[in-house]
């Protein structure tokens, strides 16, 4: 696996050093992506990943540790197999799959919500277009937020 990976980082290396020669170390400094013209750069791209893999560890590393402590030392010793069946099992699934379910709960459950703080003011067919609703639910949705504005 280790040669692999060296492999994999000496083909990467090859192959941006022309990139890197004509950009220099302004490749990181720059946000503008224009490889023609030969202005390009990955500094939005790169604070982008850094704030997202922070926010990640940032909700992960106590989740992952409470539920390491509560397996270990609270759990009954009844249910503890079943659990660490479950956490193996959580783990075997790749993280995009986790992604795409949370993105296609969340984008129902978030118009649900921005919509009722708003008083239903955006609940029309329209607003809710996006949220991947049926058109009955979203029907019915803009239909009981007219009816109960004053």
């Amino acid at each position: 696996m280790l040669a692999i990976m060296l492999l994999v980082g000496i083909f990467l290396t090859r192959d941006a050093l022309p990139a890197w020669r004509e950009a220099g170390l302004g490749f990181l400094t720059t946000q503008a992506w224009d490889p023609q013209g030969g202005d390009f750069g990955v500094a939005g791209v790169l604070i982008g990943t850094v704030l997202i893999g922070s926010v990640a560890i940032i909700v992960a590393v106590p989740l992952a540790l409470g539920a390491a402590l509560f397996i270990s030392e609270y759990a009954p010793s009844r249910i503890k197999p079943l659990l660490i069946n479950l956490v193996d099992l959580m783990a075997a699934v790749p993280s995009v799959v986790y992604g795409i379910w949370g993105c296609s709960s969340c984008s129902r459950s978030c118009w649900w919500s921005a919509s009722r703080a708003r008083g239903c003011r955006g609940g029309s067919p329209r607003t809710s277009a996006g949220s991947r609703s049926s058109r009955w639910t979203t029907t019915t949705r803009a239909t009981r937020c007219r009816a109960r504005r004053p």
